[in-house]
């Protein structure tokens, strides 16, 4: 349904008054005393209103103080004013209304349809005194006589207001609160503290809190005199955002309070020392009172008599179809007063929203704060407590809420998705924990279809997990088990084409909600449990009997007692695998995971499929293998890879099958990989030209593998932690550690595995180093600490301000982050942040700080000169942020040095910047401060766009494609056959690439003979 008021909870009492039609009647209480009788006026647009109106006059009639005006009194004093209902919208026309029927209070009802079936209606309560509304609720259309109640509270409670002197009220507008920090943590806090400060700000009588369009149409008033410029000057705006404190145990609110009248602009911070919105919400209140001189006295209630009014307010919005009101409302009375009730409340609310397809980000941010109040209302409570009954439902909402994945587009998606996930993954091992038996054998099979959904997911791992359950449990497996039938189809579902069409839905089209695992999935356990023991073990010769296996599939029928086959077979199920295991993408599934785990058995496995292709004039399996295996790094024997190749070809020439050209071009790649070739001689000292003579190339063997990427560690003190370059290895579904030493060409492990390094947006990362430990950028978000033996990661939850990381450095005793929108420091003793700048900063207190989005390009550590050298992209509209800039450490202040986004990268005594726009070359000296014009170069170096592309050693500049640049303007092209992904100034050199084939990382080191030359008065000692 089509939200009606979006940013307006009825606790943000204000807006203009709609209203058609009269309909009122009066009533008399004799027993008021007369100096504090209020009259009102029950006014609505049209027939569908009168129902209300009626239930309103009847209640209203009942209370002390209170005279109504009659039905055709109303109608006359509107054809006096010729007005109808609909003008009292305006607010003049609202307090002409007044002044003539001496009416203290207008209570308007207004009747909307939603769609054809929704009727949607709108009270409001409004003080002609002033024209603001003191009220504004939705309503259902359908049984208001159950809404009674809660409609008299409401009333009452609004009403407290038209008690007070006019000229003694105080006109608040509170823009939602907001998180200081660009991270998703905070939100859920800060919507919670909105809902709070607003009901407590109105518990004071003297304050009114209206929206801002209400106080902006006061400032817009060039006349005002009397009663409303009274107002106008005792208005206020209120801004705030929210962060976490240094020390991590409080929380901090930096406050505006905006005059409407012009006056001076107020503010003030709040900090307290806990995390908890209620403690928040007391001190901010408190602050704005003194500030804005109230005297009024607040209305003092229990936390479980407050609770009770957002339990109402919550219960309303929901009958009313208003469920992203109802959730704030009920988020808020469980942080008042928590119990099982309030939190499931607002679980199924915002389990409401997420199903809500409508507004794809919206359900997305509602399912990761369903997650977030399930991980933290765990963390608050011990099992046995009545709330964790709350907490069991299903752990996921995909299949509940059916969100159609594919169709997330909008910016901040991304971050979202990996917070649902990891918040998941929290709530699937709590589950675990607490369950018994069958229950965790099911709560397994739903977290392998949670896992199927996301790639990075470790299926295997799930597998691994059944495998131990069934045998450390008794659970019955036999054919005839409930238990044993889930597991049989739970194993077989794992290697099956639902991980690729779920994957489809996920990244590419709109697609269908998310798939759940069949019910007809039928495979042997023993299939089943192989595939676990392959992708879990390193048992190569497993690998390659599961291949056979599948090969082979289905065999000849076996018993239900056959211990090779123990599950009951059927002409169905049989019939059913079939088709699931021969499609062309379960084909490839199911085998690249196999092969990429096991890259020895690539040959082997190639050879079994080759002769049987040769034997059956078939080659359909060959090709589908050939789309997998020509981008595998493997290695064959010398002596094999001239028949491998020729046989391959003969096979490729007798395939003429249209369709599947794309595998046969592939397999034509892997096949040419191993042709026979003109062998081209070693590349030697003597065929480089020029100033390549001044440089020997050192090949470094190391243990061989998949290497990602490699960074060098130019800390003085680099080899004694172990070796100066740090290389990232895959290992499984992590990364490993390891440092090499260029000297000894000795290699050392750092830590444990980790989760899988670097963005999930595929752009380049930056690790950094420091004494005691190698600072690691995580795909999932955030980062890990890698010492010696262990590793510790760092999220939002650990305090962070954000997850997406882009650079890091150290310096001084501490890493610098730059996340998006955000710049932070952290203490690897105290394991503390500190947040030096945010784009949500409501107030800059640095030259980086607020004004809009931003991101660290690059940043160089400077310890010698303690500072920070970073590169940064402003994107604000002004950009007046972009360019390098200098960060003192000693003085905490920044010093902009240019603009532009020049590339830089290391050298001696400073940094090279290459500015592709504009085609200029900069040398800053990092000691000075100051920048030189590299004329000499620019002429010649074009086209150079990645910030590894370029290196300089001495008075050469030299880019990844073997291109060596001198300052006569001439360049030296040395045409490598293999690109220089890794080229990075290490030592005395650089190194270039790694060769998979040869496990080799080849570094170029500058000959001790050679001169290294200043790029400013052309003269350096030579290098030892």
């Amino acid at each position: 349904m089509k939200r009606f008021i979006t940013e307006c909870r009825f606790l943000v009492v204000a807006c203009g008054l709609v209203l058609l039609n009269v309909c009122a009647t009066s009533a008399v209480n004799a027993q008021g005393a007369a100096n504090n009788t209020k009259r009102w006026a029950i006014i609505s647009t049209d027939e569908e209103g009168r129902a209300l109106a009626d239930l309103l006059t009847v209640e209203l009639s009942a209370w002390k103080n209170v005279e109504l005006l009659e039905r055709e009194r109303i109608r006359g004093l509107l054809a006096e004013l010729q007005l109808n209902a609909s003008r009292l919208v305006d607010a003049e026309s609202a307090t002409r209304f007044g002044q003539l029927s001496q009416a203290d209070a207008l209570a308007l009802i207004d009747v909307r349809k939603e769609d054809d079936k929704t009727r949607v209606v709108r009270l409001r309560l409004v003080d002609t005194r002033t024209s603001i509304r003191l009220l504004d609720v939705l309503l259902p259309g359908e049984d208001l006589e159950t809404q009674v109640g809660a409609i008299r509270e409401e009333l009452r409670d609004a009403s407290a207001t038209l008690d007070v002197p006019a000229d003694q009220l105080r006109l608040i507008g509170l823009a939602p609160i907001s998180s200081g920090e660009p991270g998703e943590f905070l939100r859920p806090f800060c919507k919670t503290l909105t809902a709070l400060v607003e009901v407590g700000l109105q518990q004071n009588p003297q304050f009114v809190v209206v929206e801002r369009s209400e106080l902006q149409r006061l400032v817009a008033e060039s006349d005002l005199t009397g009663l409303p410029l009274q107002l106008r000057a005792s208005s206020r705006l209120l801004e705030a955002t929210v962060r976490r404190a240094n020390d991590g145990a409080g929380m901090l609110a930096s406050c505006r309070l905006i005059s409407g009248a012009g006056g001076e602009l107020q503010k003030f911070d709040v900090l307290v020392a806990s995390i908890e919105a209620i403690e928040m919400r007391q001190q901010l209140i408190a602050a704005i009172v003194r500030k804005m001189d109230s005297v009024g006295e607040e209305k003092k209630l229990s936390l479980e008599a407050e609770a009770k009014v957002f339990d109402r307010r919550a219960t309303l919005f929901r009958n009313a179809n208003q469920e992203k009101e109802a959730v704030e409302m009920a988020a808020a009375a469980l942080a008042l007063s928590p119990s099982k009730e309030r939190l499931g409340a607002a679980l199924n609310y915002l389990l409401s929203i997420a199903n809500d397809n409508k507004d794809l980000h919206e359900g997305l941010e509602a399912g990761v704060r369903y997650q977030q109040l399930r991980v933290d209302w765990w963390a608050k409570t011990k099992p046995g407590d009545p709330i964790r009954s709350t907490l069991t439902g299903r752990p996921y909402y995909s299949h509940d809420v059916n969100i159609p994945w594919g169709r997330f587009r909008k910016p901040g998606d991304g971050p979202l998705i990996d917070a649902w996930f990891a918040l998941s993954e929290q709530v699937y091992e709590q589950l675990y924990r607490d369950a018994t038996g069958p229950r965790r054998l099911s709560l397994l099979k739903e977290k392998l279809s949670f896992s199927i959904l996301r790639d990075k997911a470790g299926i295997a791992a799930v597998l691994a997990q059944i495998q131990q359950l069934i045998e450390n449990e008794p659970i019955p497996l036999d054919s005839k088990s409930v238990a044993y039938a889930d597991y049989a189809r739970l194993l077989m579902s794992a290697a099956e084409v639902n991980h690729w069409r779920v994957r489809r839905q996920l990244l590419k089209g709109p697609g269908e909600p998310a798939i759940r695992l069949g019910d007809e999935d039928e495979l042997a356990v023993w299939l089943a449990k192989l595939y676990a023991n392959v992708l879990y073990s390193d048992d190569s010769d497993a690998a390659l009997e599961l291949l056979s296996f599948l090969d082979r599939w289905p065999p000849a029928m076996l018993g239900p007692s056959s211990e090779s086959f123990p599950f009951p077979r059927t002409p169905q199920g049989d019939r059913l695998a079939r088709e699931k295991l021969h499609t062309r993408s379960y084909f490839r599934f199911i085998r690249s995971k196999v092969l990429k785990r096991h890259p020895g058995i690539v040959v082997s496995y190639v050879e079994i499929v080759l002769q049987e292709t040769e034997e059956s004039g078939d080659a359909t399996k060959l090709m589908r293998l050939g789309s997998i295996v020509y981008l595998l790094p493997i290695r064959i024997p010398a002596d094999q890879q001239e028949q491998l190749s020729s046989r391959l070809f003969a096979a490729i020439t007798s395939y003429t099958h249209s369709a599947h050209s794309h595998e046969v071009a592939k397999l034509t790649i892997f096949a040419n990989r191993y042709a026979p070739r003109e062998k081209k001689p070693e590349f030697t000292y003597a065929e480089r030209k020029g100033p390549w003579r001044r440089y020997s190339k050192v090949p470094i063997k190391l243990s061989g593998g998949n290497l990602l990427s490699a960074f060098v560690d130019h800390r003085p003190d680099a080899r004694q932690a172990g070796g100066d370059v740090v290389l990232v290895w895959s290992a499984g579904r992590g990364c490993q550690l390891e440092r090499l030493d260029l000297a000894s060409k000795t290699t050392r492990k750092i830590g444990p595995v980790i989760p899988r390094v670097g963005s999930d947006h595929y752009r380049h990362y930056q690790i950094a180093f420091g004494p005691e430990a190698v600072f690691v950028p995580l795909r999932e978000g955030g980062f890990a600490m890698v010492r010696k033996d262990t590793a510790e990661v760092f999220t939002e939850k650990h305090g962070a301000p954000a997850s997406d990381i882009w650079n890091m450095a150290w310096c001084n005793g501490r890493l610098y982050i730059g996340y998006t929108d955000a710049f932070a420091s952290f203490d690897p003793k105290t394991k503390t942040f500190q947040l030096l700048a945010s784009s949500a900063s409501i107030e800059p207190t640095t030259p980086i700080d607020g004004r809009g989005g931003f991101f660290i390009l690059h940043m160089f550590s400077d310890e010698a000169n303690r500072c920070l050298w970073m590169f940064i992209q402003d994107n604000a509209r002004s950009h007046e942020r972009a360019g390098p800039w200098k960060f003192d450490l000693q003085t905490n202040t920044y010093q902009k040095l240019g603009g532009g986004h020049p590339i830089p990268t290391r050298t001696d005594g400073g940094l090279l910047l290459h500015n592709t726009s504009n085609r200029s070359v900069h040398y800053l000296d990092t000691k000075t401060a100051e920048l030189t014009d590299l004329t000499e170069y620019a002429s010649v170096m074009t086209g150079i766009q990645t910030p590894s592309a370029t290196i300089k050693v001495g008075d050469h500049i030299i880019i990844k494609r073997g291109t060596l640049y001198t300052p006569d303007g001439e360049e030296h092209l040395l045409k490598p056959e293999a690109k220089w992904k890794l080229l990075q100034r290490a030592g005395h050199g650089f190194i270039t690439h790694y060769d998979e084939r040869s496990a080799t990382l080849w570094y170029f080191k500058r000959n001790s003979t050679a001169r290294v030359w200043d790029v400013r008065n052309s003269h350096l000692p030579e290098l030892p």
